[in-house]
This record gives C-alpha cells, structure tokens and sequence, in this order.
C-alpha cells in the first residue's frame, strides 16, 4: 500500500508543472485572442465616428483636351484646345454618417491654355492664358469597412463652377489677340481614395480625382465659341479632423 501511495504522489509530482504549463499557455492564448478583437473593434469604432468633420486637400489637375466650335463664323470651323497641369486646392464641411458621409466643398483647379490644333496645324499661345474653376459642389462617398486603419472610399458630387480666363493670343505675322472670358455652369465631380485613421479624431488621405464643367459658351473676343466638357484627372492628399463623438 505504501509503494503505490508513492508511485501515485511521485506521478502527481511529475505531471503537475505540465499541467500548470498548458493552462498558462491556454490562458495567454484567450487574452491575446480577446486583445486581438478589442482593437479590431477599436478600430472599427474609428471608422464608423460620426458627426461634422473640417476637410482639407492639396494636389494638381491634369486638364484632359477640350472641343471647341465657332458659333458666329461664316463657315463651320472648330479646334482642339489644350492645357498644361495645374495646382487644384480644395477644403469644406463634411457630416460623418457611418460608412456614409456628405461634404460641401469649394474647390480650386488652376492650369495654363497652352495651344491649340485645327485642320491647317497646331498653334501655341503667347501669353499662355490662366484658366481657374472654381466649383461649389456637394458630395456623397462610401467608406469600405476593413476593421483596419486603412479605409478604401469612392463617391461623388455635383454642384456649380465658374470658370475664368486671363487674356492671350497667337504668335504669326499678325498678331491675334484673345480676350479673357468668364463662363459659369454645372460641375461635377468622382473620387476614389483611401483614407488612414491616425486616431478616433483624425485621419489623412489620398485620392483620385475626376472634376469637370459641362459645356458652355464663352467669347474671346474675336468669335463666339462652344467649348465642350471641360475635365480633368487629379491626385490629392488632405487631412479630415472629426468633431462628432
């Protein structure tokens, strides 16, 4: 009886510190585990804080080439106009829903007139002529759920934009002079991008961007012009600082 009270006690003694062992391993594994998940959901948590938000952006605008025609000339005539990249500045007021969110935004795309082509050749301008939209627009995106940091988005907007621009003219062995103009219509507006929360109040991002005015009328002093669709690709990165809890 006293050799197997012993074999038994010497057994226990043996096997308890793997036993204490795997339950410690056990118990660590849980914790990890539930850590894991308390920052999937903190982060989670981020991207869904809603309310008012301040947005900012800085980038530049590639001005795809616009269709022109003469409106008032004796015989149908129309030309290519096209500019160089410009700097684009945007900043608004935005509404935080979810995985929703709405802005209103004023935007600024700058670029340079820098020649034209017709049936007879290419023309340059001299002075370059400074084109400006300015575009009032309100928008709607879609934020990605990830449970990340990093949030995909896309959307877009519509809304008003103005358009100006400083005189010019052509180089040849008369000089042509053209008038600035200004011009006004609808504007519009597509984004994708990806937004990195830095904390539950702010996050920065960098996106794509389709912006453009519909077609309008505008004379430069020697024609009444139809000018097409006036777009542009862009690339910016902006920050959002949020105020909603």
């Amino acid at each position: 009886m006293r050799l197997i009270f012993f074999g038994l006690t010497v057994g226990f003694l043996a096997l308890a510190p793997r036993a204490i062992a795997q339950s410690a391993r056990a118990s660590d594994d849980v914790a990890q585990t539930s850590l894991s998940q308390q920052v999937s959901t903190e982060f989670s948590s981020q991207a869904q804080l809603k309310g008012f938000y301040l947005t900012g952006a800085l980038g530049g605008n590639w001005p795809q080439a616009a269709n022109v025609h003469g409106l008032n000339t004796a015989t149908p005539y129309g030309f290519q106009e096209f500019h160089n990249s410009g700097v684009s500045i945007e900043a608004g007021l935005g509404y935080d829903f979810g995985q929703l969110r709405s802005e209103i935004t004023y935007s600024y795309d700058a670029s340079l007139a820098s020649s034209y082509s017709d049936s007879w050749g290419v023309y340059d301008y001299s002075p370059r002529a400074d084109v400006v939209k300015n575009n009032a627009l309100v928008s709607l995106y879609w934020d990605i759920p990830l449970s990340s940091r990093l949030v995909p988005y896309i959307g877009g907007g519509i809304g008003y934009t103005a358009l100006n621009a400083s005189p010019s003219g052509q180089l040849g062995p008369i000089y042509t002079p053209y008038s600035a103009y200004l011009a006004s219509g609808f504007g519009y507006q597509v984004k994708l991008g990806m937004s990195y929360l830095i904390n539950r109040r702010s996050d920065v991002f960098a996106e794509a961007v389709y912006r453009g005015m519909a077609s309008y009328q505008a004379s430069d002093g020697i024609a009444l012009n139809e000018y097409g669709n006036y777009n542009s690709l862009g690339f910016q990165i902006g920050a959002r600082v949020r105020f909603g809890k």
